[in-house]
């Protein structure tokens, strides 16, 4: 629920305006007690202003954003980075469980 937004809009936002096509990376990685997942795109990208209205307007993005911070509090929520004409990367953290929170197997 959380990453189907984020890489619908690297395609309909960033690659499917990019004359030649392009590429959606998605990668993750523990980094200090987080589980950090990128979604980054090589598409037109977008000024600071329309990230601004992205991270504000767009229901998808907002969605997100409002999502990590019921579940996991006010301090996880969606990062935007961009520049126009090289891309964008979508960047959430989320805390890593505890082993009282991991269910056994």
């Amino acid at each position: 629920m959380v990453l189907q937004p984020l890489i619908e809009n690297s395609i309909k936002h960033g690659i499917e305006k990019k004359v030649g096509g392009g590429r959606i990376i998605i990668r993750s990685e523990r980094r200090n007690g987080h589980g950090v997942i990128e979604i980054i795109d090589n598409g037109s990208g977008m000024s600071e202003t329309n990230v601004r209205r992205q991270r504000n307007g767009g229901i998808g993005l907002r969605n997100v954003d409002e999502r990590l911070r019921v579940i996991y509090g006010e301090n996880y929520h969606l990062h935007l980075e961009s520049k126009p004409g090289e891309g964008t990367c979508a960047r959430i953290e989320i805390p890593e469980p505890t082993a009282e929170q991991v269910l056994p197997t």
